[in-house]
């Protein structure tokens, strides 16, 4: 919908989104190698990444339903040097856990580029752009 291609890692390929395995719904079997191997090591690791046109991510979301939200932003922070967004997608009620980590001296260089995002939201936005596929706003 956004023209971007998509990638997990293997281990998520059968979780499900909306009733659908996820590796039906992935553009990609295997994640681009955009960058060093001490890097891509971290990437690799993401939950859901988008890659634009030239084969970059533009995007990458870590979901947090049971697992600790710091663990992602260690992650984050090793991705921070590319122009991408990132996200922590996750329960409402977890978004003041996630300001609390974001307050650790460690994270305030990500400050501005994590965004948390509820699962509520996620399914709202899909509902839009199912029905005007022009609609934008993560």
């Amino acid at each position: 919908m956004k023209h971007l291609q998509t990638c997990i890692p293997n281990h998520d390929k059968n979780k499900l989104f909306l009733g659908q395995p996820l590796k039906e719904i992935t553009s990609l079997k295997e994640i681009y190698n955009f960058t060093y191997p001490e890097i891509m090591s971290h990437a690799k690791t993401v939950d859901v990444i988008w890659f634009n046109e030239r084969r970059l991510p533009s995007a990458f979301f870590e979901i947090e339903h049971s697992t600790n939200i710091e663990h992602s932003l260690v992650k984050f922070y090793e991705l921070q040097d590319f122009s991408a967004t990132l996200h922590i997608v996750a329960e409402g009620y977890r978004q003041k856990q996630f300001a609390k980590l974001m307050e650790k001296s460690i994270f305030r260089p990500l400050k501005k580029q994590v965004k948390f995002v509820t699962y509520d939201k996620i399914v709202n936005q899909y509902t839009q752009m199912c029905r005007l596929p022009s609609v934008d706003t993560i």
